[in-house]
């Protein structure tokens, strides 16, 4: 529960700062580790600074399952966007959260996983009748 609710904070200061660069990102329907992977992606670029929004890099594989065309919209749409160009140390907490975000649902998924492997031993009734994954989120 505070893993979702710091996950929840980091991901809202995210939005706030990165909307500055891209307004038009936060108006697509992503999750919170699609909208840090699509940051991340568009913020590496070969020479390191934040001059441009790299979209090279984007595809539905490295964005967290999104589909093709929300893809080449967002390709199309950083291309064209307003938004002003980070400072330096806006450019680095905006790294920063995105990582972040994506280290946090590792780490959720990894204590899932092993919730998971228990459920059969500390509740083998209610694995049997809604399933492993599911008893382990109830």
């Amino acid at each position: 529960m505070d893993l979702e609710s710091e996950a929840v904070a980091v991901f809202k200061a995210l939005k706030d700062r990165f909307s500055v660069r891209f307004p038009e990102l936060a108006t697509f329907e992503l999750n919170s580790l699609q909208y840090a992977k699509v940051v991340l992606l568009l913020l590496l670029d070969e020479g390191g600074s934040n001059s441009a929004l790299n979209t090279s890099r984007l595809n539905s594989t490295n964005t967290g399952g999104l589909p093709n065309a929300t893809v080449m919209i967002i390709s199309v749409t950083a291309a064209t966007t307003n938004g002003r160009k980070l400072s330096e140390n806006e450019f680095l907490l905006c790294r920063e959260a995105a990582e972040m975000l994506v280290q946090m649902d590792s780490v959720r998924q990894a204590i899932l996983k092993y919730i998971e492997s228990q459920m059969e031993s500390v509740a083998p009734n209610v694995s049997a009748l809604v399933g492993v994954q599911v008893a382990s989120q109830l």
